[in-house]
């Protein structure tokens, strides 16, 4: 609603048989100057504040956004590009044409100011192209929409494009794990899917030979064209869930009800749409 403002009457007169004419000359540019001035405290007195979600769940310190818009996904990208350096990172111009054909490959965690905190994408790739990538004989930079699938397609082979968060705290990095396990879970996996990856830095190689995950290597980086080791996994419900209680303690700290949501919308919506 608008902010209403009463002027009194003998103002508001005043306001209406107002000339600028009025004004000395010698007067004039000082007024201009002032009403600038008096302009820019105006923008930034009703400026809106910093967007708070209130609409956390009790005991939530972190939100996931999905799926995301312009704004996500370039913010995604530049962080994308601090951490992995821009040969390791993909453009915005190729993420729009994977958007093209996908659009919900993005979730971000956000804190309750709304603050990026991390992200991860998940990218469902045609049979075809999965097999060459595993092979190295593609790599990820030549994915593109034609071999993109979206969420009605019969998707068995998914891609982790990266998984990273805007500093080293430990509680984000496990959040955002566990954020991507509930997609995989609520938009992926109804059945056996394999999982796969490419370790762009000493910490993604150690977390995924880790126990917790025990990916498997595909391929070495000696013989790939992309010099990045190759993993995957397949993963089922059952598997699933045995990640979420290793990595699902801390879901009362994440409000995750997009996915939940998505979910249920997907159901109710006709495949014809």
């Amino acid at each position: 609603m608008g902010k209403i403002v009463v002027i009194p009457v003998g103002i508001s007169e005043l306001l209406l048989n107002f000339s600028p004419f009025d004004i000395p000359q010698n007067y004039r540019p000082i007024i201009l100057f002032s009403l600038i001035i008096l302009g820019f405290l105006l923008h930034f007195i009703t400026k809106p504040k910093a967007r708070l979600l209130t609409n956390f769940p009790i005991g939530a310190s972190y939100k996931i956004i999905f799926p995301c818009g312009d704004r996500e996904y370039l913010a995604a990208n530049k962080l994308a590009r601090k951490a992995f350096g821009k040969r390791n990172s993909i453009s915005i111009e190729t993420i729009n044409d994977w958007r093209s054909k996908n659009k919900l490959l993005l979730s971000i965690i956000v804190d309750k100011t709304f603050n990026l905190r991390g992200y991860f994408d998940l990218i469902p790739l045609s049979k075809e192209f999965y097999i060459q990538f595993s092979e190295g004989i593609v790599t990820e930079k030549e994915i593109n929409s034609s071999v993109i699938l979206n969420e009605k397609d019969n998707i068995d082979f998914v891609y982790i494009g990266g998984v990273t968060s805007i500093d080293d705290n430990p509680i984000v990095g496990s959040l955002l794990i566990t954020a991507m396990i509930l997609k995989i879970k609520h938009i992926y996996c109804h059945k056996e899917i394999t999982i796969a990856a490419t370790a762009a830095t000493n910490d993604g190689q150690h977390y995924l030979e880790s126990k917790e995950f025990e990916f498997e290597l595909i391929k070495g980086a000696d013989f790939r064209s992309d010099g990045m080791n190759f993993y995957q996994k397949k993963l089922n419900p059952s598997i699933i869930e045995e990640y979420l209680l290793n990595f699902g303690r801390k879901t009362q700290y994440l409000d995750y009800s997009c996915y939940l949501k998505f979910k249920e919308e997907i159901k109710t919506t006709p495949n014809n749409v």
